[in-house]
């Protein structure tokens, strides 16, 4: 815990957020390359076939698994790239992290990215 919260003030404002609301969220959303690639992984380790949603469960067993595993070896066993399956760990903890916090048991993982949401927002101003 004291070592996710150490690792940015932006993490830490977004938690304080969260636990402020004080209520249970149904469900999280995740975008971005990161959780994309961990739909695609889960998909491999769970036989889920939609890798566009994770349960709070299988995240944990997936950081289990690749946990376990060299970086070499993710890269392998998942088709990841050097800094693909170097990320991936740190970026499962903060979802199970952010899941746990929000009191989530399911992620869902929209075709959108953060490119997408930035265009959004600067339509908004242009309007």
């Amino acid at each position: 815990d004291n070592q996710i919260k150490s690792l940015h003030p932006i993490i830490n404002e977004a938690i304080k957020y969260i636990q402020d609301l004080k209520m249970n969220f149904n469900f999280c959303v995740g975008i971005g390359g990161n959780m994309e690639r961990m739909g695609k992984v889960n998909s491999l380790i769970s036989d889920r076939a939609n890798p566009r949603q994770l349960t709070l469960n299988e995240l944990i067993k997936m950081y289990d698994v690749l946990n376990s595993c060299s970086v070499g070896k993710r890269m392998k066993l998942f088709d990841l790239k050097a800094d693909q399956a170097d990320v991936i760990i740190p970026a499962i903890v903060m979802s199970i992290y952010f899941m746990q916090t929000a009191i989530a048991l399911d992620l869902h993982i929209p075709n959108v990215g953060i490119k997408d949401g930035v265009i959004l927002e600067e339509l908004k101003l242009i309007r």
